[in-house]
């Protein structure tokens, strides 16, 4: 069993199923029993990487080691303890009129794809998804289109590739990627 593949797998499919399946009652729940799934893998995979030593996935695209493993773990934690406190309050906040099921609809597909780049800190999957928002563009369903509303899916792609955040972007990964990973090699 690959924890590595488990962890990035969750995120993905849920973030997915969450977007087809829109605001249920049970919807919130999936967002905890996902994000709790994707720490318990981060958790086996941190395990594995301390008892058998650093590894690469995916042929050399990434590499696990000690070190960064315990990065990876932080991170789905810190989205558990979100997406645990984050139930109740968007619930609040529903109640009040504030959002809509489209919005929340929105938030908990988005709250799970974000995290499963928050694990994966790579470009490439900000521009599928923006592939499959300008896939869309023709779709019959609000929150797609760019002329819509600046507060849509297809904004939020387009400022997270924004040529203004490539900098930001290139300087977290190369810190995780390049920067932590030789740090640990290079320790005794």
């Amino acid at each position: 069993m690959d924890f590595f593949v488990i962890m990035l797998f969750i995120p993905l499919v849920s973030g997915a199923l969450l977007t087809v399946v829109g605001e249920r009652e049970w919807a919130p729940n999936l967002n905890i029993i996902a994000s709790f799934g994707t720490f318990l893998a981060a958790a086996g995979l941190t395990v594995e990487i301390v008892a058998n030593g650093p590894r690469f996935a995916f042929g050399e695209h990434f590499f696990i080691d000690s070190l960064n493993v315990f990065f990876v773990a932080l991170t789905a934690f810190v989205g558990l303890t979100t997406s645990i406190f984050s139930g109740p309050y968007m619930r609040n906040e529903r109640e009040h009129g504030k959002l809509t099921a489209a919005r929340l609809r929105l938030y908990k597909s988005m709250y799970q794809l974000f995290m499963f780049t928050m694990l994966v800190a790579g470009t490439e999957y900000f521009q599928k998804a923006q592939a499959i928002v300008n896939n869309a563009q023709n779709s019959p369903e609000k929150g797609w289109k760019a002329f819509e509303s600046e507060r849509n899916r297809y904004w939020l792609v387009e400022n997270i590739l924004n040529k203004s955040y490539s900098g930001y972007r290139s300087c977290t990964y190369q810190y995780h990627r390049l920067g932590l990973d030789i740090m640990s090699e290079k320790t005794p």
